[in-house]
């Protein structure tokens, strides 16, 4: 029996073969994730799922809260759960993962996908309004009326009395 040696072309046609089939192999992990440098609204949601984005981003909604920075170095924080805050964007993150095809995975290496400004929550507009509403910035006894600068006379002599930026402000802006 004669045995045939493989040549270069035989040796190509393999090497073919196996990359082909561990690109497919790839191509089938991200058929139910999101592909190599996925990031929306700057979160990377690569070699995650739908389901594991999606708890990603309730867990923000949940986590969120809002400092309002006043004058004199106060802030005051709104917590989610005052301003009801909650995560509405799962179809949004099924349309982008179902808009990527999983053949071309090897495209997030050399970039990948960014989604930005992707509105994905919601807050309950009279929940907030009622909340920014009671901010102690708002009550009277915390609010300093605002003072120009003005010459007083001590000491046998006079010296300005600096201005007071103060902390009122408007509710409608």
């Amino acid at each position: 029996m004669e045995h045939k040696k493989f040549t270069w072309k035989h040796y190509t046609l393999i090497a073919v073969g196996i990359v082909f089939v561990i690109y497919c192999c790839i191509a089938v992990y991200f058929s139910k994730k999101f592909t190599y440098g996925t990031k929306i609204n700057g979160v990377d949601v690569s070699n995650k799922t739908v389901d594991e984005v999606t708890d990603i981003f309730k867990k923000k909604a949940d986590g969120y809260s809002l400092t309002v920075k006043e004058r004199k170095g106060r802030e005051e924080v709104l917590k989610s759960s005052v301003l009801k805050v909650s995560f509405d964007g799962e179809d949004q993150i099924r349309k982008i993962k179902d808009g990527q095809s999983s053949f071309l995975w090897i495209k997030g290496v050399f970039g990948g996908e960014k989604y930005k400004d992707i509105d994905m929550f919601a807050y309950d507009k009279a929940a907030f309004q009622k909340a920014f509403g009671k901010l102690d910035c708002f009550k009277k006894k915390n609010i300093i009326k605002i003072q120009n600068a003005k010459p007083v006379y001590k000491d046998g002599s006079y010296q300005i009395q600096k201005e007071e930026i103060g902390t009122v402000l408007k509710k409608e802006k």
